[in-house]
């Protein structure tokens, strides 16, 4: 349950918040999504990779008619719940922000390599760049990545 919302403590009770990003999406699908996953949860823990859990996460949520495109909480799920299960992105997935950001690169496509970040920002861990890109997605040029 903590892979799909923030978590903030308010006295004895920690309280489930989305992310600004996430509430076109809502509390009730949110919901239905995690009790997708919940009923999904063995081939969840099967996934030996960040790929394979993305995907599984997709593929779930499509059979069960939850989402037809989900990709933002997909990735935020599976950036969550891998985190827990030591499975870690290798590419930069691409996708809202982090998209718009990386077109100020000149870098576009749905998952891209760390170095096609140059070497600063390539040297951060994939979702480290993620992170950077959808944060300063309005402060960002190509004239960065030759620095």
């Amino acid at each position: 349950m903590r892979a799909f919302y923030d978590w903030e403590v308010s006295g004895e009770q920690p309280l489930r918040r989305l992310n600004s990003h996430q509430f076109r999406l809502g509390y009730a699908q949110v919901g239905r999504a995690l009790q997708a996953a919940q009923r999904y949860l063995p081939i969840l823990l099967g996934a030996t990779d960040f790929d394979a859990l993305m995907s599984a996460l997709s593929t779930i949520w499509r059979a069960e008619g939850v989402f037809l495109d989900a990709t933002l909480l997909t990735y935020d799920v599976a950036e969550r719940f891998g985190r827990y299960r030591g499975l870690y992105p290798e590419h930069v997935y691409l996708h809202a922000g982090a998209a718009q950001g990386a077109r100020a690169f000149g870098i576009s496509g749905n998952r891209v390599p760390r170095n096609q970040f140059g070497p600063l920002l390539g040297a951060l861990e994939a979702a480290e760049i993620e992170n950077f890109l959808c944060i300063c997605k309005s402060d960002l040029s190509p004239d960065l990545l030759k620095h």
